[in-house]
């Protein structure tokens, strides 16, 4: 089932008018809903579209209401048409629009009246296609920017759209000063009386121009009129042929936008295209999805005629007509007499540029105010202003001018200045007297200079710069009265304050002042001494918790780590099994090779042996080479003179505030007539009264009694201090203290004045470019401060988290020397042993020295005879039974042999003969049948008759060496590889005959020294 749509369309009554509005409605209805177009397909198929027309006879509240009861609400209607062609018919508009706003319908209106032309209301459903007061200020602009009249006046009374219009020309044009032209909006019997007062004021001459909207110049085109010779209007088009085409459109786009609609949603059915409201109940709906509406249609765009809105529902381009007001004749007594009349002259229209439209005005021949061939002067010649500055560097410099030229060069403008007293050292050079006021010709430059050139650019001004003549920036005396720059724009002498004017509220309440272009405060500047240098200087390198970590924490804990896994290791001390006179190495001694790797120091240090305590010695020397080498690199830093200056905190530092606390008497200043002394005088008024004695002339003037040790700090402007230390020769001036009283700098105006907006603009501007930021760089920077900045910076000191990689290094080393420990300890305890089966010729010893000897036959005996000596038993019973042990060992291995070469020479004697013997063979018998072989086995035998057998059945030979054998037990059985294992060394060292042996094969021969050959044995 079809919903019902329903527009309905609402117009003050006008006889004439009647049947030609009802005939463009019905060519309207006819055409969306019989038409041919098949732009309307989805909207005849989903909707029951119609139309109604209503005249509305009076302006009264009561027939808008009977309006909505009986006809909008009864026949479903979801848009309204509203029409309104005169001022007369304007509030039964407003309340149409007023009711359709509350209760959600979409509006198309044609009001030129509208006053919501330049409202962006998220939340208005209204659409406006008819010209607004935003298309005649448009057309203004349009007719202002044709003629350059950059310059302009609004006049206007306080009818239904002045704010806009107002509004309007503010967001159009950037500048509104009262000096070439007007633009005026009002009533046309309004708008004659402003003209009669402008006549009588002479602002209808040549020299200005008026341009008049459509309400100030009335219904009564083509006809006589009063108004001046010369006037611009512009004029929208109301003719019944205009209304006619706004029904037929509005019409349209109400179609065109339900089309839309049915075309883009297709549960469109679902949604009620119509609020269900009734006089009857006392609460009325507000229709939630009339938006959708309004959007659809907003989002329309036709053709012909043209036709687009912007985002807040205003028609984009209008036609406007230009009318001139000319004579009724040629007679220009006539014209004089007031008998002049509207003629059009022109047209704005809109025109196709690309894929958008624009309004394009087209103009004819103009009569100009005051029968003029020529419209008034567009641009107006540049606007002079006085300013008014005073000396204070950088932003105000005076340099003299060319010697030969007279002029200013470089970067220097001229500038006038009040003449030196005749006994004034400095007097100016090259400059000229000015016979007029008496002033000194001179140039002015610096950073305020810049800042003037630009303005003057930008605002198209010429200026005449000097200087104020007191010399005086400007506080109140104790009359209240101002001097100084202040006073020069209380009483109005000049436009302009160009300097290093602070703004305080004070002179606020005296003057304007434009957005800072630099901030500042208040600072304080000392003289550098210079000093000896510090007795502590080598310690400064390092801070307090630095030096207590690494001389106290560090080498103490690396020395005692070192002691700790030697004392620990196999090839160290072995926990206490290793004499300290084999291996001298202690606590102390630790320390002494701690502290000589840390400095280098040449000197004698015992050195350890396990492989954890070297390690961890070789990371405490790389510690200390990174140690050494940072110290030395900030040594130099910190080796130098230290400059002495009064380190002040601030403003409220106590010298300041107790001078006389001190010997000698703290002494400071500042310039007096200033804001820093105005300043101090409110808020410090002690220290105001002290420092009055004391009190400069000039900055220059503080800085040399500042040299000279007159007084000991002087008190100013920060930017002016901070340039003033930057650029001194000797690098001898510094600021101290935090910054007080921050504020800024600003171009400074009378109150009242235009052209503070102005100036504004361009700060800011200058500010986002980055302009100002180049010219402090450029005036404000000092050779000096590169130097303070590079020295504060390669004088800090060393601190624990810059060392901290330094004692990580440490800590690891301490933690990989623990690891080797545990290896070294797995090594002699089980690796050894099997490393020992396969190293046969002594491979590891290449590898590590100690690794090697510890797996030679003569090491294992070392430890074991050091074990036997460290575990031997302290009890005399235990002692005689391991003593008793041990021979009969000794005796059992000595009858063993006996055996074996009686077996051995019992083989021989069956022998045939003895050539059959190898020569080896031949030898062996031979030397066992010899007086040294019987000698050596005849010693200490159990059975008596062993030794004489073994004489006896020896072949002649010398008598063999007697040896007496003591029975006194042996130190230790292990002692074998030093001796006979029968043979005490105490006793054979008693005995001559004792040092004739020789060891061979496991065995000693008594009576053989060691040069008989082996092959004698």
């Amino acid at each position: 089932m079809k919903q019902d749509v329903v527009l309905q369309i609402v117009i003050p009554h006008q006889t004439s008018a009647v049947n030609k509005y009802e005939n463009a409605h019905a060519n309207a209805k006819q055409t969306i809903k019989h038409g041919r177009e098949s732009d309307y397909n989805n909207l005849r198929k989903r909707f029951s579209i119609n139309t109604w027309l209503n005249f509305t006879d009076s302006n009264s509240p009561k027939e808008i209401l009977n309006l909505f009861c009986k006809e909008i609400f009864a026949k479903h209607v979801n848009a309204i048409l509203s029409l309104n062609y005169g001022t007369d018919t304007a509030s039964s508009n407003n309340y149409i629009m007023k009711l359709a706003e509350n209760l959600g319908y979409p509006v198309i209106s044609w009001d030129p009246n509208y006053p919501g032309a330049l409202e962006m209301d998220q939340n208005s459903r209204v659409l406006q296609i008819a010209p607004t007061i935003n298309h005649q200020c448009e057309g203004m602009h349009r007719i202002l920017s044709r003629y350059n009249w950059t310059d302009f006046a609004i006049v206007t009374t306080k009818i239904t759209s002045n704010d806009d219009f107002i509004s309007c020309m503010r967001s159009m044009v950037t500048r509104t000063s009262v000096t070439q032209g007007y633009t005026t909006t009002a009533q046309s019997e309004e708008a004659l009386d402003i003209m009669d007062v402008a006549k009588e004021m002479g602002l209808t001459g040549q020299n200005y121009m008026w341009l008049l909207t459509s309400a100030s110049m009335g219904e009564h085109i083509g006809r006589s009129t009063k108004f001046p010779l010369g006037l611009l209007g512009i004029l929208y088009n109301n003719s019944q042929e205009v209304i006619e085409t706004a029904i037929e459109t509005s019409v349209k786009l109400w179609a065109l936008g339900l089309e839309a609609l049915a075309k883009q949603d297709l549960f469109l059915d679902q949604t009620r295209m119509y609020p269900e409201n009734t006089c009857a109940t006392s609460r009325l709906t507000f229709w939630r999805d009339g938006d959708r509406l309004y959007r659809a249609i907003k989002g329309i765009t036709l053709e012909n005629p043209p036709v687009s809105f912007t985002d807040n529902g205003i028609i984009e381009n209008v036609a406007l007509k230009i009318y001139n007001s000319r004579p009724l004749s040629n007679s220009h007594s006539l014209a004089k007499l007031g008998s002049n009349k509207w003629i059009e002259v022109g047209d704005i229209v809109p025109k196709k540029n690309g894929d958008k439209s624009e309004m394009t005005l087209e103009m004819n021949e103009v009569v100009w105010p005051g029968g003029a061939v020529s419209p008034p002067k567009g641009r107006p010649e540049k606007r002079f202003f006085r300013i008014v500055t005073l000396k204070e560097e950088p932003y105000i410099m005076y340099v003299p001018p060319d010697a030969e030229t007279g002029k200013c060069t470089g970067y220097s403008v001229p500038c006038k200045l009040n003449q030196k007293k005749p006994d004034d050292p400095e007097q100016y050079m090259n400059a000229t007297i000015d016979e007029k006021d008496g002033m000194v010709n001179y140039c002015c430059t610096g950073l305020c200079v810049d800042l003037l050139k630009v303005f003057s650019e930008k605002l198209m001004f010429d200026y005449e710069l000097y200087e104020v003549r007191d010399g005086l920036w400007g506080i109140k005396n104790e009359k209240g009265d101002w001097n100084g720059l202040v006073k020069e724009m209380q009483e109005k002498k000049a436009d302009m304050v160009i300097t290093s004017i602070k703004i305080t509220h004070q002179r606020s309440t005296a003057m304007d002042f434009s957005t800072p272009f630099l901030e500042t405060g208040i600072t304080i500047l000392v003289a550098l001494r210079k000093g000896a240098i510090s007795a502590t200087a080598f310690l400064e390198p390092y801070d307090f918790p630095s030096w207590c970590l690494i001389l106290v924490f560090s080498v103490h804990a690396s020395g005692s780590s070192i002691f700790i896994f030697e004392w620990l290791s196999p090839s160290g001390l072995d926990r206490g099994r290793r004499s300290l006179r084999e291996h001298k190495f202690s606590l102390f001694r630790s320390f002494w090779l701690i502290w000589a790797m840390l400095f280098g120091a040449s000197v004698s240090t015992d050195n350890p042996r396990g492989m954890s305590s070297r390690f961890l010695a070789n990371v405490w020397a790389l510690f200390a080479l990174v140690f050494l080498a940072s110290y030395t690199a900030n040594l130099a830093a910190f080796m130098i003179t230290i400059d002495e200056y009064y380190d002040l905190s601030g403003i409220q530092d106590w010298r300041l505030a107790n001078p006389t606390a001190v010997t000698p008497h703290f002494k400071f200043a500042t310039l007096p007539g200033g804001s820093t002394e105005d300043n101090i005088r409110m808020k410090y008024p002690r220290m105001h009264r002290y420092m009055q004695k004391y009190n400069k002339t000039s900055v220059d003037a503080g800085i040399r009694a500042l040299l000279a040790g007159e007084i000991h700090a002087f008190i100013y402007d920060a930017t002016v201090l901070e340039y003033e230390s930057g650029r001194a020769k000797e690098c001898d001036l510094l600021t101290v203290g935090k910054w007080y009283a921050m504020t800024g700098y600003g171009v400074g105006f009378p109150k009242g004045s235009l052209v503070v907006g102005e100036i504004d603009k361009i700060i800011l501007d200058l500010q986002r470019n980055g302009e100002l930021d180049r010219l402090q760089k450029f005036w404000l920077a000092g050779a000096c401060h590169s130097k303070k900045d590079k020295k504060n910076k390669t004088s800090n000191k060393i601190g624990v988290p810059n060392f901290t990689s330094a004692f990580i290094l440490l800590a690891s080393g301490v933690t990989l020397a623990t690891v080797l420990m545990l290896l070294e300890h797995a090594y002699f305890k089980f690796g050894r042993r099997c490393l020992k089966k396969y190293d046969k010729t002594g491979c590891c010893a290449l590898v590590s020295l100690s690794m090697g000897k510890s797996l030679t036959f003569e090491q294992s005996v070392i430890d074991t005879i050091d074990f036997h000596k460290r575990h031997r038993c302290k009890d005399p019973i235990c002692e005689t039974q391991l003593w008793k042990a041990k021979h009969e060992l000794d005796l059992a291995l000595f009858r063993l042999q006996r055996m074996k070469d009686e077996l051995l020479d019992k083989s021989y004697s069956e022998a045939e003969n003895i050539g059959n013997l190898s020569d080896s063979d031949k030898k062996r018998l031979h030397f066992r049948r010899s007086p040294s072989y019987t000698n050596a086995i005849s010693v200490e035998s159990d059975n008596p008759d062993t030794p004489e057998r073994a004489v006896s059945d020896a072949p002649s030979a010398p008598p063999p060496i007697q040896v007496e054998i003591s029975h006194k037990r042996l130190p230790s059985y292990s002692q074998a590889v030093d001796m006979s294992p029968v043979i005490d060394k105490r006793d054979v060292d008693k005995s001559p005959a004792a040092t004739k042996s020789k060891y061979f094969e496991g065995k000693y021969y008594v009576g053989v020294t060691n040069q008989n050959d082996d092959s004698e044995l």
